[in-house]
């Protein structure tokens, strides 16, 4: 009996003593397998050394940031809240619109490193209000507003102005209410962009050229008309019989006026862009907001009028010819900045490279 419990006694010494051991040995024994592994890293000339900078997870496969070098292609698509910065009188710089862009890209990535281009197309639509103005038979005739022309003068400074019935006017007075102006553009894009990523976000900051090709300028207002007699006191208004429209309260409103324009223009943005960056294998898809800020003036230097019309159409609103304010004289040597501020999404996808298959495939791949 004593005998078999010394043996008992014996066997559970040992199984503890293994017990203990078992941890110590398999420690090494992943300790020489990754030695192993890491010598073979070193005899397989296939590899490179940009491969084992790269960060891998204990499967062998990329894991973080990327030490290589990485071509992606891709598309983006964006809005934005678009308006104009300016200093033209008398027009405000609301309500503003908008813009829509979409374009290819090409993004090279190396580390953390980013640099992007490409081309798009991008839409603009920008409205804007100007305060109501008055206009006389005075401005009329030194063309501030329309062709020079002494028939808009009362006989008293050598003009002949009447009224449709063949008075003589001392003064004829038009007043501009509700005026609303548009202008529509289309522009090709080509970012130069660079920034870096880093856990999950990612920033660009550079130039996109700006080219537009196609603008659509639309003006649409009210007005009313008024003249002043020498030989009645006041002024005269709502009389359709001596060529008098509207009143200050119910205004006669205009047809719209809409010109395109095809001439080329040319505009540099500086760019920012910050956002967040999620992967699919190989692919990434972006979110961000940007604001472009327009460097140059894209004041066209119109010495086209406003609001011109003859002497034969004075008493016909319907004939008047007007332009969009940014495209008139009223603009003329004034200083307009397009400026962006919206959302962004894009969508990448890496170029296969025969370096970038995980190390210990390809080590699985020769036997």
């Amino acid at each position: 009996m004593q005998y078999i419990l010394h043996n008992l006694r014996l066997a559970l010494i040992g199984s503890l003593l293994l017990m203990m051991a078992a941890p110590a040995v398999a420690q090494r024994r992943i300790y020489a397998s990754d030695r192993a592994t890491q010598q073979a890293y070193k005899g397989n000339r296939g590899i490179s050394r940009r491969d084992k900078e790269k960060q891998r997870n204990h499967n062998g496969l990329l894991s973080g940031a990327e030490v290589g070098l990485h071509h992606n292609l891709g598309f983006w698509v964006e809005g934005a809240y678009s308006t104009f910065i300016h200093n033209v009188p008398s027009v405000s710089k609301g309500p503003g619109g908008y813009g829509l862009g979409a374009g290819l890209a090409y993004e090279l990535q190396t580390g953390y490193f980013l640099f992007q281009t490409g081309v798009g197309i991008t839409s603009q639509d920008v409205r804007y209000t100007a305060s109501p103005y008055s206009f006389d038979n005075y401005d009329l005739a030194n063309g501030k507003f329309g062709k020079k022309d002494n028939q808009w003068l009362p006989a008293s400074k050598g003009g002949a102005l009447q009224d449709s019935w063949g008075e003589s006017i001392d003064t004829l007075r038009y007043t501009v209410l509700n005026r609303k102006d548009q202008v529509r553009t289309l522009a090709a894009q080509v970012p130069l962009l660079f920034g870096g990523r880093f856990s999950g976000f990612y920033g660009l900051a550079g130039v996109k050229i700006n080219i537009a090709f196609s603008q659509t300028a639309i003006a649409n207002m009210d007005i009313y008309s008024m003249a002043k007699y020498n030989q009645y006191l006041g002024w005269m208004t709502e009389m359709d019989n001596h060529g008098y429209r509207g009143n200050a309260f119910v205004p006669v409103p205009i047809p719209e006026s809409k010109k395109t324009y095809s001439s080329v223009q040319l505009d540099v943005l500086a760019s920012l862009e910050l956002g967040y960056e999620f992967h699919q294998k190989n692919n990434r898809i972006r979110l961000a907001a940007f604001v472009d800020y327009g460097i140059l003036n894209t004041c066209v230097q119109s010495s086209d009028p406003s609001l011109a019309f003859s002497f034969a159409d004075r008493y016909d609103v319907g004939r008047y010819q007007f332009n969009n304010i940014f495209r008139s004289n009223v603009a003329k040597d004034s200083r307009i900045n397009n400026f962006f501020v919206g959302a962004k999404l894009t969508f990448l996808f890496q170029l296969p490279s025969a370096k970038d298959k995980c190390i210990l495939c390809r080590q699985a791949s020769r036997h």
